[in-house]
């Protein structure tokens, strides 16, 4: 594989993740493709933000404070789809959307906590939107299935999972649906809206 070239200092790396982890005297990367001279959502990639992305806001030393909102449960390098960061004193609130995958400021200020917490509102109503709110348990109608089977990547087998209605994602009105991988010792979480499995 071809070294990756820093195009800011010009350093060479092995990996992709190297280069964009490594500590640039010139910066650039997503800071200066994304917020700064003004914060650019749409410069962001059109998908959930992956680890090593996250990584690099964290380690980008203009970065006052970012904090992960919601993340994925879901095995792979998908992991942040809404975060709050704060740059040079100024925090943004940004939401990956779950039609579009594009990025929009969702809540922006000079206090922090207050930006951190006009975006969890905003996160909860949005989600209360789109799945219509938590299920209710009290509604005959609606009936979530204890079980799920799905097809597993890894193995490419299909298995049998479980609801837990205790993990995190039901406070946000998903159902989550753990299981094991036999045979490569994986474990399976699935996050459904229940839209999709309402009978």
């Amino acid at each position: 594989m071809a070294d990756r070239e820093c195009e800011h200092c010009g350093e060479t790396f092995r990996t992709l993740t190297k280069l964009r982890l490594h500590d640039c005297p010139d910066e650039g990367g997503l800071v200066d493709d994304v917020f700064l001279p003004e914060p650019d959502p749409s410069k962001l990639p059109t998908r959930v933000l992956e680890k090593d992305e996250f990584e690099e806001l964290k380690s980008d030393s203009r970065v006052n404070r970012v904090v992960k909102m919601i993340d994925t449960p879901l095995p792979g390098d998908a992991e942040t789809i809404s975060f709050v960061i704060d740059i040079d004193g100024y925090t943004y609130g940004l939401h990956c959307d779950h039609d579009t995958s594009d990025w929009k400021i969702v809540a922006e200020g000079a206090d922090f906590d207050q930006v951190k917490k006009e975006h969890s509102e905003w996160v909860n109503n949005d989600i209360a939107e789109v799945t219509g709110g938590a299920p209710d348990s009290e509604n005959s109608e609606i009936t979530v299935p204890n079980t799920i089977t799905t097809d597993c990547d890894m193995c490419e087998d299909s298995h049998e999972l479980t609801a837990e209605p205790d993990g995190f994602p039901a406070t946000m009105g998903f159902i989550e649906y753990e299981g094991m991988c036999e045979e490569t010792g994986h474990p399976i979480i699935v996050t459904k809206n229940p839209d999709e499995l309402i009978s």
